[in-house]
């Protein structure tokens, strides 16, 4: 997720580019794993507070939810302007340690190097969104 203006949006990882890792629960009771990351970069710290984050195991798969309070999102990476990018990636590893090495990767619009590169992100205008007011 890339927050940035579109004048700042580059390569690189910094604030307003989070890096979210995602391990759906497994089991029915369990939680799912979720960390913030900043990719290659050590510059800068992705964390966003009161991020709700449930998985659910369906037929055939998961169904997971990921909720960002707007105001926590802007209090650690700066205010949301009328466009982000963003993309998905679905890695297949069946190691159960950091160290496993992983079996295939999907990703939903860029390559295998977005992890160290935010620019292949695809772009989506808020105007596109439908947002959800409580």
């Amino acid at each position: 997720l890339d927050i940035r203006s579109a004048d700042k949006r580059d390569g690189t990882y910094q604030k307003g580019v989070l890096q979210m890792v995602l391990c759906p629960a497994l089991k029915k009771d369990a939680k799912p794993i979720f960390s913030f990351t900043s990719g290659e970069s050590s510059d800068y710290t992705p964390d966003v507070k009161n991020v709700k984050v449930e998985s659910k195991l369906i037929d055939g798969g998961y169904l997971i939810s990921v909720v960002f309070p707007v105001n926590d999102l802007e209090k650690a990476h700066g205010k949301l302007g009328d466009s982000l990018a963003f993309d998905i990636g679905v890695n297949d590893s069946d190691g159960v340690d950091e160290e496993s090495e992983r079996d295939t990767q999907m990703m939903l619009f860029g390559t295998d190097e977005n992890w160290r590169n935010p620019s292949k992100f695809k772009l989506i205008k808020m105007s596109d969104l439908a947002i959800e007011e409580k």
